[in-house]
């Protein structure tokens, strides 16, 4: 039997980095990543908070202002927050510090950040907790002033030969042409950019190298 193919598409795309983090935002990626509970994690980072290694912790924002600009240059400097938080090959080559700048959406305290004081010889003093949340603020913050991440996604749509479907009736009914519709997809990685930071999800990816084939019931 023959496959028509109805459509082939394929295109490029860019996301962009993610906003930095709120202790919503990050109390649901601690679950989803390490299985720490919300309470876990404000624990954890209120004591980072404390020992003077993150930001002020209960905040809603996402943003920092333009008066925090030199801050965060500060800190995307060097290799202070490289060594043992990211690869130093996923370290974005020009940050893009503007992207987290908003002042219009910071009301009171910024979005969470390390602060100057983080760094491997601090991280190896901390708890389990604690260390995996300052790791993930970090990361966030190396994401958050990344580059897009770009891959090309690929969807075909095809027929099978009608008089096949015909010859084969399912479970004694003749199937219709549009039952016998399939669609696949691919989703190829082109470049990871600010994906690269989060090893785990660099290597899946969220859709990437997935193939999926099913027939179309509509």
């Amino acid at each position: 039997f023959t496959f028509q193919i109805l459509k082939a598409e394929r295109k490029q795309q860019h996301d962009a980095p993610p906003s930095l983090y709120d202790l919503t935002g990050l109390q649901k990626d601690m679950s989803r990543l390490h299985g720490l509970t919300a309470a876990r994690t404000l624990t954890a980072l209120q004591s980072l908070y404390e020992k003077k290694l993150a930001t002020y912790p209960r905040t809603d924002s996402q943003y920092i202002t333009h008066d925090d600009l030199d801050t965060l240059r500060g800190l995307t400097e060097g290799d202070r927050l490289v060594t043992g938080f990211i690869e130093p090959d996923a370290k974005p080559e020009r940050p893009h510090l503007e992207l987290t700048v908003n002042d219009a959406k910071v009301a009171g305290h910024t979005a969470v950040l390390p602060t100057v004081q983080a760094d491997k010889a601090a991280l190896d003093e901390l708890g389990d907790d604690e260390r995996l949340v300052l790791v993930r603020v970090a990361r966030r913050m190396w994401e958050a002033v990344g580059d897009d991440y770009v891959h090309d996604v690929t969807n075909v749509v095809a027929n099978i030969d009608p008089h096949w479907c015909e010859k084969h009736p399912d479970e004694g009914r003749l199937l219709s042409e549009g039952e016998c519709r399939f669609t696949s997809r691919s989703d190829q990685p082109v470049s990871l950019g600010w994906k690269a930071i989060e090893p785990a999800k660099a290597d899946r990816g969220d859709d990437a190298d997935e193939e999926e084939a099913s027939s179309a019931r509509n």
